[in-house]
């Protein structure tokens, strides 16, 4: 069972565990700045792109305590931050990108990803 917040849309896999506000919204959506339309369509773009691209590494890399932890065989570890500037500095502002970084991490509890397998990679 998953929960979408009404206001972000992000889906949670496990409801019981999320910190909802009162007014029913996901716990990142009340620290989110109060953006205009133009912001918050830049958001939610820029969110959609960045989950196509990059997971948290739990969901596809091996861990091996022994080896230190997860194995990056898609890349990474990489920030959410030096994603978001890699490809979008200079069409919008470091300070918006590094505001976006920061909500996806604070969404997601992840502060390291790794990049989508793509569909060419066979187990």
């Amino acid at each position: 069972m998953s929960w979408h917040c009404p206001k972000c849309g992000a889906e949670y896999g496990n409801p019981d565990v999320l910190f909802v506000t009162a007014t029913g919204v996901c716990h990142p959506c009340t620290r989110k700045p109060q953006w205009g339309p133009e912001q918050e369509m830049a958001y939610q773009w820029l969110r959609t792109w960045f989950f196509g691209l990059y997971e948290d590494p739990i969901e596809s890399c091996p861990y091996d305590s022994g080896e230190g932890g997860y194995q990056w065989i898609f890349g990474g570890p990489y920030t959410a931050e030096e994603a978001l500037l890699a490809d979008w500095e200079g069409i919008f502002t470091e300070e918006f990108l590094e505001r976006v970084a920061d909500l996806l991490c604070e969404e997601t509890d992840c502060y390291e990803w790794s990049a989508v397998p793509d569909a060419s990679f066979e187990e």
